[in-house]
């Protein structure tokens, strides 16, 4: 149809993006909805049972998503967030401008007119108060062009909504951290599965953000640190040093799949217990650290050794014995 309108949708995955994608397609909105893939912002999947609820609800209604990786880009914003970092490590005004710069030079491709979320006005204190609403959408360059449809009708007009093109009247006015009228909502639209509160980006995560700023601080914050930092017990054993020990059999498997070239595996030969990865700047006190760390997690008794296997990256593997009692006087701050 000639006056059919297009925009691009940028979808977090929660509630109030679904939402937003039901009520443009009420308003018959040509919809190119996007969900930008970073690995550095969601717990290892591996590790998560959480069904993909958004790809539900769009194949219901005959949509697809676009699902770009923005991983390497976005290394860059993790390391010097201009507007700063929320109680983790999240930098949440500077991602959502980036994310946002990103669907900006994605127009011309589908020929959107403007771009939706589904942000709603004060939900979030540090992204979505109404100063940094206006900051993002200026820094994004999309001024009159990002249309939040939840909370529309508290905010200035977007020229679609000035021109007609947008049905003013039809949008929302949701406000605050409350979830009743979205709930309201998703019950009269038919939606049965919601997505779980709280279950997204794990950069709000304090444990987490306090191992992303171990890394930045040692100048080690690149993606397979990043990966590595999702599992396992972290200990500092030096500046250019760090042991990962794993805290049960899945994460034992992941961390030997992530292990890098020049990293070292330390298992026991004869006991059951933690695979322990060595990074970094490898020496034999960084190995003997190492091995009873992984000797401390194993439990073994202070009156007893155990044989412990240092594997290296092409296959060779290097057997020492260790005492218990040496694993018991082992003195590391866990990150």
């Amino acid at each position: 149809m000639a006056n059919t309108i297009s925009a691009i949708g940028l979808m977090s995955g929660g509630l109030d993006s679904i939402l937003a994608v039901h009520l443009m397609h009420n308003l018959e909105v040509c919809m190119h909805l996007v969900r930008f893939k970073a690995a550095c912002w969601h717990y290892d999947r591996e590790n998560s049972e959480t069904p993909d609820i958004l790809s539900k609800q769009l194949k219901r209604l005959g949509l697809t998503l676009h699902e770009p990786d923005i991983t390497e880009e976005y290394l860059e914003i993790l390391r010097y967030p201009r507007h700063g970092r929320g109680s983790a490590f999240n930098p949440c005004i500077d991602c959502k401008i980036f994310m946002l710069r990103k669907a900006k030079e994605m127009m011309p491709e589908f020929g959107a007119e403007f771009v939706f979320t589904g942000e709603v006005i004060g939900q979030r204190p540090m992204s979505q108060n109404r100063d940094s609403m206006r900051v993002v959408e200026r820094e994004s360059g999309l001024e009159g062009l990002l249309l939040r449809p939840l909370c529309a009708r508290l905010m200035e007009p977007t020229i679609p909504e000035r021109t007609g093109r947008i049905d003013r009247t039809r949008l929302l006015h949701i406000n605050g951290r409350s979830r009743h009228e979205q709930l309201a909502l998703a019950k009269e639209w038919g939606i049965e599965e919601i997505p779980p509160i709280g279950g997204g980006c794990i950069l709000t995560d304090r444990n987490f953000g306090a191992r992303m700023f171990d890394l930045l601080a040692h100048d080690e914050l690149n993606l397979p640190n990043i990966l590595l930092a999702k599992v396992g017990r972290h200990f500092r054993l030096s500046d250019r040093t760090k042991a990962v020990v794993g805290r049960d059999e899945r994460e034992n498997l992941r961390i030997t799949a992530l292990a890098g070239p020049e990293d070292r595996l330390i298992e026991l030969e004869t006991l059951n217990g933690p695979t322990t990865i060595l990074r970094g700047e490898i020496d034999n006190d960084g190995i003997l650290q190492a091995a009873a760390l992984t000797c401390r997690y194993a439990h073994v008794p202070p009156d007893q050794s155990a044989k412990i296997s240092v594997i290296q990256p092409n296959g060779e593997t290097e057997t020492l014995t260790l005492e218990g009692e040496v694993a018991g006087n082992v003195d590391l701050r866990l990150l």
